[in-house]
Order: structure tokens, then C-alpha cells, then sequence
């Protein structure tokens, strides 16, 4: 009976996505509110806490990112950082976003800018087992990213 299919269907929808998970979403509400009195919470809307809580969707701004980068092992006037930033020019809006998903785990820029992007957004030299640092001769590594505490 097809009626009863869709029930079923209801019913486990309504079992994975409350039941099964409610002590963790009410642990998560009240430490939540707890940060943030629900007073305040109420003062925004769906898409303006998304906006607060994921950064807004606007392009990436990419002198802000560049002035609020941390270079370590690296001078901002070496070739690869020059290379980076002018292959990173060079994307459209969604290979942007596809970047900073990958280097801070989400596609927004920070809602008021990368000066608040903590930690700071870091171009960084890694050592290789040997212990020495890879400079660009290493060419089967691909880069890798540190996202978790963005």
C-alpha cells in the first residue's frame, strides 16, 4: 500500500532527524544559549544569524585576504607567494570559494573581513621527513590545509 510507504517514510525521516539525535541537539541548544541569551538570538532572523554565523556571500576580496596573511618560511616578495596570488586572481567566484572552503573550512569570507579570521589566514614552508624544508622542488606533494580551528 503506498500510503503506508510514505508513512513509514514520515516516520523514520522523524526518527533520524529528531529522535535519534535529540540529547545532542538539546546539549547543544543549551550550551548555545548558554553563550548566547536566547534574547539576543531572537533579534535575527534565519538568514541573518547564517550571515553572522557563516560570513556573508559576497566575493572574496582578495587585498583584504592578502594584507591580513601570515607568511611563515616565506618573503612575501618571493616568486612562489607572487605565483600564488596571481593564480589566485585568475579564479572565477567559485574556484575563490572553493579555496577558502579548503583553507578554512567554509566559503564565506568573515563578515567583517579577514582582519577577524582567527587564526589568520597562513602561507606556510613545511619540513619533509628528511627535516629539511620544501622549497618547490618537491613536486608530488600537493598542498595541504589546517582547518580545525576555523
Amino acid at each position: 500500500d503506498r500510503s503506508t510507504g510514505t508513512e513509514y517514510i514520515h516516520l523514520m525521516a522523524d526518527y533520524k532527524l529528531n529522535a535519534q539525535i535529540k540529547a545532542q541537539t538539546n546539549a547543544f541548544l543549551r550550551g548555545f544559549r548558554e553563550l548566547i541569551p536566547l534574547d539576543w538570538i531572537r533579534l535575527f532572523d534565519q538568514r541573518e544569524m547564517q550571515t553572522l554565523l557563516s560570513g556573508d556571500e559576497i566575493d572574496l576580496d582578495l587585498n583584504d585576504l592578502r594584507s591580513h596573511t601570515v607568511y611563515n618560511g616565506f618573503d612575501p616578495s618571493e616568486q612562489t607567494i607572487k605565483d600564488f596570488w596571481f593564480i589566485l586572481a585568475s579564479f572565477d567566484k567559485q574556484n575563490k570559494q572553493n579555496l577558502l572552503r579548503f583553507v578554512t573550512s567554509c566559503s564565506r569570507p568573515p563578515l567583517l573581513g579577514f582582519k577577524n579570521l582567527h587564526p589568520p589566514f597562513t602561507i606556510q614552508k613545511v619540513e619533509t621527513h628528511g627535516g629539511g624544508l620544501i622549497y618547490g622542488s618537491d613536486t608530488d606533494r600537493l598542498p595541504s590545509s589546517s582547518t580545525c580551528f576555523n
